[in-house]
């Protein structure tokens, strides 16, 4: 690998962490964390999607009983009136500091049945070793990062809109569902725009 792509992946990296950071502080705001305390943490997803679908980080816990999903998910209405729900969590708080500007990231959490199909095919898809693919910019792109926490050190999954794997084995059914995890995810947690409108 190049110099120039190694440190635009560590860019990458550097800026995909201080995003599950702000996440992850208004998660401990809300105190959402108190309610998986004895639950067992499976993976975590993030993504900033395209067009007006949600951006949004979410933790998937496993108990005896169900699996339990708890969300951040942005939302930004700008100064000419326009409602978001894809930019990134650094964005709204840009926004919540901005006069003209509303920014608000949103928490809550959903259970789930043991039985659900979605987080099945979502834990067939974890990542057995770490991958990790430069985000690339595109019209109708979106990028996704996916950390399996089963696995004794955690593995980290990173990709965009069409993405070649190389270092997991992915069924051309696997990768279909990896490309639009975002929707997947967004039907389980909602868009924002959708109370908005």
């Amino acid at each position: 690998m190049s110099d120039k792509f190694n440190h635009l992946v560590e860019q990458d990296k550097k800026e995909y962490f201080e995003e599950i950071e702000i996440a992850e502080q208004k998660l401990q705001e809300q105190m959402l964390n108190n309610i998986v305390r004895d639950a067992k943490l499976v993976c975590d997803v993030y993504c900033v999607p395209s067009h007006n679908h949600q951006a949004f980080f979410c933790k998937l816990f496993e108990n005896e009983k169900e699996y339990i999903i708890l969300y951040a998910k942005t939302f930004i209405a700008d100064r000419f009136g326009f409602h978001i729900a894809m930019y990134t969590f650094k964005d709204c708080v840009k926004a919540q500091n901005h006069n003209g500007s509303v920014g608000k990231i949103i928490c809550g959490i959903k259970r789930l049945s043991k039985n659900n199909v979605i987080i099945k095919e979502l834990l067939s898809c974890l990542p057995s070793k770490t991958e990790w693919q430069k985000r690339v910019i595109m019209i109708d792109g979106e990028h996704t990062i996916v950390r399996n926490h089963l696995e004794e050190e955690t593995k980290l999954l990173s990709y965009s809109s069409n993405a070649q794997f190389t270092e997991n084995a992915y069924s051309e059914d696997q990768k279909v569902f990896l490309e639009n995890l975002f929707l997947h995810i967004e039907d389980i947690i909602g868009n924002v725009l959708d109370y908005e409108s």
